[in-house]
């Protein structure tokens, strides 16, 4: 059951961010008041029934599988989608076992806040696509990094999302310091997914964010959490991250937003880059970003390929038949590398 509290203390990041947009307007700004009514309702109250089931209903993010809030069109929707929708993470799942430590997923447990659809193994095991895609993430960090006799003690997550990568890796690795930088509204749902599931952890919201100087070394090591919006990224200084990931969001971006993160100081700074993208952001995204555009020549590679999770999906028209099988328009890249210059 939900915490009043943490219901309480993201009213007041609401709050904070209500008071802050009337004087202070920007792109931003202005994109964020469109998506926070997702999440807002009346008198600009929080509505508990979109946190609490955030992901069963893919608010902002994408999940498989989800529902939707209309009692009858979930059940049109249902009975003609749900089979493509399974079939889609049984491939996931399949090669899964077939590419990773199936005991990983034995390891490991899929938290329900946020009300997230999922599937069982023959074992028992719950999953569903994401969840299975950050457990290969993080069994990558540990194979091709940890086990190398490097340490990780402080990652930036750009474009983290309600930070389920975040918290999966904080399970795997007590000490690790996490920063998440999103969308603020992405960010919303992030501290309360954190706050739930980790009530005791010290998490950094928005609003200190916005109303701190600077984002140094030590601001970073005084959290276990931090989470930062988009437009503050350039108040974190002379920060030593050991890991920046992105997975998927780097090829969505605008080319302009993409090279104001790969020329950062934090991105020449950081001892690995781990990311997960499309070879080719086109079609779905006409930002004119590729593979060739991610400065891997900055890095030494550890481990580079082609993601052997990331391959079909289904869809399906008609209930009761076989769904289509469809390949992604492009596949996937699995980048690690260490930086030459430390």
């Amino acid at each position: 059951m939900s915490n009043k509290l943490h219901f309480d203390l993201i009213q007041k990041e609401l709050d904070f961010y209500l008071r802050f947009k009337k004087n202070h307007k920007s792109l931003w700004s202005k994109r964020l008041s469109i998506w926070i009514k997702k999440i807002v309702g009346k008198k600009g109250k929080v509505r508990k029934d979109v946190l609490t089931n955030f992901r069963k209903y893919s608010t902002f993010l994408s999940e498989i599988p989800n529902s939707k809030k209309n009692y009858f069109f979930n059940l049109i929707y249902q009975f003609i989608r749900a089979n493509g929708n399974k079939y889609s993470a049984q491939e996931t799942l399949s090669n899964f076992k077939s590419f990773s430590n199936y005991s990983n997923l034995k390891n490991s447990k899929l938290s329900l806040i946020g009300n997230p659809g999922f599937y069982y193994t023959k074992e028992g095991y719950i999953y569903n696509e994401r969840f299975l895609r950050h457990l290969r993430n993080i069994e990558n960090i540990e194979n091709k990094i940890l086990n190398k006799n490097n340490s990780i003690s402080r990652i930036v997550d750009i474009g983290g999302g309600y930070c389920q990568f975040g918290e999966m890796i904080k399970r795997k690795f007590g000490d690790v310091k996490v920063t998440t930088v999103d969308f603020y509204e992405q960010l919303i749902l992030g501290y309360y997914y954190l706050l739930e599931n980790f009530p005791k952890k010290k998490i950094c919201p928005m609003s200190k964010i916005m109303s701190t100087e600077k984002i140094d070394n030590n601001f970073i090591d005084s959290y276990d959490f931090i989470l930062i919006p988009v437009e503050y990224f350039k108040k974190i200084e002379k920060c030593d991250f050991d890991l920046l990931t992105n997975f998927s969001s780097f090829g969505e971006m605008p080319n302009e937003v993409f090279k104001g993160y790969l020329n950062s100081e934090i991105f020449n700074r950081v001892n690995f880059f781990y990311t997960v993208n499309r070879l080719d952001s086109w079609p779905d995204y006409k930002n004119g970003v590729s593979v060739i555009d991610y400065l891997l020549d900055s890095f030494q590679p550890i481990h580079f390929k082609v993601s052997p999770i990331w391959t079909n999906y289904y869809v399906s028209y008609i209930p009761y038949l076989k769904p289509i099988k469809k390949a992604f328009k492009s596949r996937n890249f699995e980048f690690i590398g260490k930086n030459e210059n430390r």
